[in-house]
């Protein structure tokens, strides 16, 4: 995509506007267990996207829950 200058990546963004998944309790959400929530809902879809292609997402998350982690946007 060499003439993309901006790409916002929307997860499951589409699929809760459209009402055919369902959002995790709001607790989850505000402990950033959002992932794990999808996770105990779809496990055959997503393991293989969340512990074998993106390890390096623990890490961060790691970081995050040891409150090490910056947001470089901020």
């Amino acid at each position: 995509m060499p003439h993309v200058r901006l790409f916002m990546a929307l997860g499951a963004t589409v699929d809760f506007e459209a009402g055919t998944v369902k959002r995790c309790p709001q607790m989850f959400r505000g402990m950033g267990l959002e992932w794990l929530w999808r996770f105990t809902q779809e496990p055959r879809r997503l393991f293989r996207r969340y512990f074998v292609d993106d390890p390096v997402f623990f890490w961060y998350f790691g970081k995050q829950l040891l409150d090490v982690y910056k947001n470089p946007f901020e």
